[in-house]
């Protein structure tokens, strides 16, 4: 079952990794949920960069 997620960012950060994303031939959202499921599975650490 697939879920929505929402997030909040400042535009610049969503524009971005949108050229990230693009970069890498996939989408935003892909590349989110990668990032997920990696984080979940234990092969990436949490990383919060404070303001």
């Amino acid at each position: 079952m697939d879920v929505r997620v929402v997030i909040k960012t400042d535009k610049q950060t969503i524009i971005t990794a949108k050229k990230l994303a693009r970069k890498k031939n996939t989408s935003l959202s892909k590349m989110f949920e990668a990032y997920l499921k990696d984080l979940v599975e234990g092969k990436t650490e949490l990383i919060i960069c404070p303001k």
